[in-house]
């Protein structure tokens, strides 16, 4: 049974600054706690689940920040769990819904932990309790900001590759100018880390059913995403 609950928000090394179809995110300066990410840690049968999330609003259409995240479960969802048993997920899920609709960054890292501390009870890898593991090794992915010119996303995706050995990027699109300029800063990008890197492109619907038909068909002329 769940006998208790922490709640921590971690600091971060560095200041994130990402500019998106819906707004911009910042994690601020150190002493401001808006955009930082929370650990949780959940207690339970001589374990501890662990979970982590960065909320990213405001500016984001996801709408938790870090103090409504804090908030939720330090006054609503943490007190509900506690007696309930990490294996009644379904049951988990039922009082979230009851007590506090929405909030899904707080509820999901819970639904981190609990399920975290369900494969330690067990003593097994996680991914046997959800269908397996289907791939053993996920490549860590740099998400390279929107911005006015070709030269900062390509400084930022070449810092990527070349100074953290990152071969996935996620390039964010939506740009106001349209989704020629999209097409243009992947075509820039591509030819500036090369075909060896795997790039991912992410609108956050930001564009329209016409203008993901047009951007992806005009980038299938450059090397594979």
């Amino acid at each position: 049974m769940i006998d208790r609950i922490e709640i921590f928000v971690t600091a971060l090394s560095a200041r994130v600054q990402r500019i998106f179809s819906s707004g911009a995110y910042d994690t601020g300066p150190a002493e401001r706690l808006l955009g930082k990410p929370v650990l949780v840690k959940v207690y339970a049968d001589g374990v501890i689940g662990c979970g982590q999330i960065r909320p990213i609003s405001p500016g984001h259409f996801v709408a938790d920040t870090t103090q409504s995240v804090v908030a939720a479960i330090k006054e609503v969802y943490g007190p509900a769990l506690l007696g309930k048993s990490i294996f009644d997920i379904e049951t988990i899920n039922e009082t979230f819904d009851l007590r506090l609709a929405g909030n899904p960054a707080a509820r999901a890292v819970l639904d981190i932990a609990v399920r975290d501390a369900m494969g330690k009870a067990l003593k097994t890898p996680l991914y046997n309790l959800i269908g397996g593991c289907c791939q053993p090794r996920i490549p860590l992915e740099w998400s390279v900001s929107m911005a006015d010119d070709f030269a900062t996303m390509i400084a930022e995706a070449k810092r990527a590759v070349d100074e953290f050995g990152i071969r996935v990027l996620c390039l964010k699109m939506a740009d106001r100018r349209g989704w020629r300029r999209d097409v243009a800063n992947f075509e820039a990008v591509r030819k500036a880390v090369g075909n060896d890197v795997m790039i991912g492109i992410d609108p956050n619907t930001g564009w329209t059913l016409a203008d993901a038909l047009s951007a992806t068909s005009s980038s299938r002329s450059s090397a594979a995403t």
